[in-house]
């Protein structure tokens, strides 16, 4: 029994260290300034030309984040085992992840497309903020699932950055998400401050310098 629990707790710190590098709050960031770049252009760019960053992030985001991971971090920590009920987790999470934002794309097109529209007498911000409260809810439960407590503040502040948009272009006139670019610059920020320290905090090790 205590050797199941200490596999455990070792497994949490180990998914805890290699969360540690910022990599994956530098995805999250730039993932979300594509949006915020594709709703600016949309003032000057036809649609769907607008979202080629959104396109071109999908298409390279995933494999750029995978090099990353194993030139920057695997280096530096090894390659990190977990049993077979902890990697099942870690996958759920990795695709629940993709499938929302996935599913956030298609809604954010077909919104700004106007192929999905909304009565009239809907609240303005109320389905944002309905749709803030599950993203929220959402990055909560990635952040127990990864035991990644950051998780929480970026998906309580991207959620309540959508209704708050919504409030400044109604009231303010403010044409394009403001709330969201400060929720991206800010996981950016994390993640470079966080890469920063990873890097100090385990350099690589030195080369073998003997010759035969």
């Amino acid at each position: 029994m205590d050797a199941k629990i200490s596999l455990k707790e070792a497994e949490r710190k180990a998914l805890r260290m290699i969360q540690q590098d910022g990599l994956f709050d530098i995805l999250l960031g730039l993932m979300l300034l594509s949006l915020v770049l594709s709703a600016f252009l949309r003032q000057t760019v036809q649609v769907p030309l607008n979202y080629i960053p959104v396109i071109a992030m999908l298409v390279l985001s995933i494999p750029a984040y995978n090099l990353a991971k194993r030139s920057i971090t695997t280096p530096r920590l090894g390659l990190v085992g977990f049993g077979s009920q902890r990697k099942r987790k870690i996958n759920r999470a990795r695709w629940v992840v993709i499938g929302i934002f996935a599913a956030t794309m298609v809604v954010y097109i077909l919104t700004a497309t106007k192929v999905i529209h909304f009565s009239a007498g809907t609240t303005y911000w109320f389905v944002d903020a309905v749709f803030g409260v599950a993203i929220g809810t959402f990055f909560s439960l990635l952040a127990f699932s990864w035991d990644v407590p950051r998780m929480h503040l970026y998906g309580w502040l991207l959620g309540a950055s959508l209704p708050v948009d919504q409030i400044l272009e109604k009231s303010v006139g403010v044409g394009f998400p403001l709330g969201q670019m400060v929720v991206g610059f800010v996981m950016l920020a994390f993640g470079l401050v966080l890469l920063y320290r990873f890097l100090r905090q385990y350099p690589l090790p030195p080369e073998d310098g003997s010759h035969g």
